[in-house]
């Protein structure tokens, strides 16, 4: 019971790692499209972020 409650808890812990990783390169994108003065695109990535963030 114990190995497949720490198997259980790796994964989550590396779903949570790639949710971070996801919402990071979300950000990096929005910041990218804000500089190039695109606002759709702004947008989008905002939308993305909103909601990985109720993901997390």
């Amino acid at each position: 019971m114990f190995s497949f409650i720490l198997v259980v808890c790796k994964k989550i812990s590396f779903h949570a790692n790639q949710l971070v990783k996801a919402i990071e390169s979300i950000e990096k994108g929005r910041s990218l499209a804000q500089e190039l003065s695109l606002p759709e695109v702004v947008e989008t990535f905002s939308e993305l972020n909103k909601r990985l963030q109720a993901e997390k």
